[in-house]
This record gives structure tokens, sequence and C-alpha cells, in this order.
């Protein structure tokens, strides 16, 4: 049995707890799974595996071995299937990824249902919460986030869009309150926000240096917070794109538009490695593209969201 099999049986083994078990999931005899861990025991030169007459157990060194193991399979799989995707011109697999909920129902959906008409073989496992997610404790394969500002981490980013700042309230709490004409008047009203660590989650804040005003309402959906405001409860700032269809019906009204509020950065984030599957390195370049389409370039480089 060569090496690359003999690991394979050895994983078996191990999530198994024991050979009979990992033979039958193999679909191969008892001695065959015996006789391939035995063989890797002997070329490593060290037991990887406890025996007993009732389980099986690993050894430090087999839970090291374990461990770089199903690295090695899964990078080889991953390279594997990159190749033959490259080749055929069509990817495979199961794709877990969590965005926003405004953003994902709004735009990114209907370019998933394109990516994944093209690729029928593909599965799509989605997640959309407007809190910011880590990807790696999650299991995600990659996270779509709204913010100005990324927080550091050993994740890697792609910057595939952004969002106008938007500053607005409904018409009747304008009307009670009055309109802010500077950003300094900004302190006399109250400011609807998803509360974040560092920066913007789903992102509702004040991104002009304004400051401080009064908070009345924290929540983790930008959706919800849309709703307060449209029910006169306070200003809001949202990306354009999560304003667009109230400031289009006149259920809210653009404030201190003439004033620079900066911008909202839609990037997709995903664990470090060496080398990214087929499937989500070519998703990443769908949504990049595919959100182009809506808007216009920003100075920037990026695309721009706009109301």
């Amino acid at each position: 049995m060569d090496t690359l099999q003999a690991m394979k049986t050895f994983i078996q083994v191990a999530e198994a707890g024991g050979f009979a078990e990992a033979a039958r999931r193999l679909d191969v005899a008892p001695p065959q799974v015996t006789r391939a861990v035995k063989a890797l025991e002997a070329r490593i030169g060290t037991r990887l595996l406890h025996r007993t007459t009732r389980q099986v157990r690993l050894t430090e060194a087999g839970e090291r071995y374990l461990q770089a193991a199903g690295r090695s399979l899964a990078e080889l799989e991953e390279l594997e299937a990159a190749l033959r995707g490259e080749s055929s011109g069509e990817v495979s697999g199961t794709l877990r990824l969590t965005m926003p909920v405004t953003l994902g129902t709004r735009h990114l959906v209907p370019l998933l249902a394109q990516f994944r008409a093209r690729h029928p073989r593909l599965k799509l496992d989605l997640d959309f919460c407007d809190h910011p997610v880590d990807p790696v404790s999650r299991g995600f394969d990659a996270a779509v986030r709204v913010s100005t500002r990324l927080a550091d981490s050993s994740l890697s980013a792609r910057r595939i869009a952004a969002s106008p700042a938007v500053l607005a309230a409904a018409p009747a709490y304008l009307e009670r309150h009055g309109v802010p004409a500077t950003v300094e008047d900004l302190r006399a009203h109250p400011v609807l926000q998803v509360p974040s660590e560092r920066g913007p989650a789903g992102g509702l804040r004040l991104v002009t240096g304004a400051p401080e005003a009064t908070e009345v309402i924290r929540a983790n959906s930008a959706e919800a917070l849309k709703g307060f405001a449209v029910a006169g409860l306070g200003l809001i700032q949202a990306p354009a794109f999560v304003v667009a269809d109230e400031l289009s019906l006149g259920r809210l009204v653009r404030v201190l538009a003439d004033v620079p509020l900066g911008e909202y950065v839609v990037s997709v984030v995903f664990p470090h490695r060496t080398l990214m599957p087929a499937r989500l390195r070519r998703l990443i370049d769908h949504l990049a593209d595919g959100l182009a389409a809506f808007s216009q370039s920003s100075g920037g480089g990026a695309q721009r969201l706009a109301a």
C-alpha cells in the first residue's frame, strides 16, 4: 500500500476509533487496515496508536501526525479540484459563506444564482447576518463584510466594492427637530447605529469625525435600524445600498448631502492559505465583476454601490 493510501487509512482509524469500523468505512478487510497502519508506523519510526482489546487511542505523535496528515490531504484535494476546474471550466464542492442581510439579499443573491447556474455541481451553504462572524471558528470558507475598515487579523481580504456613506432621516423627524445644517448640529440629534468593537459591522456609524451624538437604539441589524429611522426615531448613517429604496420613495431624506461622509468598503475575507480553492477564487472574481454592474467606478479602483 502506498504512503498516501496509508495516511488515508490511518485517518479513518483515528476518526472511527477502531480498525474494524475503519475497514467497514473503507470497504476493505480489517487485516488490510492493520497492515497499512503498521507499515506507516514502520516508515515513520514511531507508534501512532495505542491498541487495546477495547479501543484504539492516538499517541502524542499520532495526534501530531493526524493534524498534519489531515491538512496535507485537504490541500492535495483542493489542488486536484482546482486543476480539474481549470481544465474543465467548472467547479464543484461546497462553499460556506456568511454575509450581511441587506447586501446579501439585494445584491449578492442574484450573483450567486448566476454563479450556481454556471456550476451546477457546486453547493452553497449561506448565512445571512449583520454581526461580524469569524469564518475560521465558524467553519466558513469566506465572509463578506461591509465596514469603514477591517479589524487587524490573520485573515486575508479582497476589496470588491464600495458604497458611499449616506446620512438620512424621516421627513416627519426633520419637521419636528429641524434639519442639521452642519456637522456640529449632529450633536443635538439621536443616532441609530450598529454596535461594533472596531468600526461598523453592518455598518451604521458616523465616519465624519462628528462630535458624539446621543445614541438611542443599538441593534445588530441594519434593516431593523432602518425601520426605526423610517419611524422617525433618529438619524441614520448607512451605506447607500441599505437606504436606497427608502430614499427613492421619500420615506427617508438625505441630510448633509454636500458633506463628504466617506465610504463603506465591501470586502471578502477568508483564512490565509497558500492555495485558494478554485471555487472560492472564481466566486470572488464573479462577485467583484457583478457588483461593477450596479454602479460606476470610484477613484480608489473599487466599485461603488450607489443609491
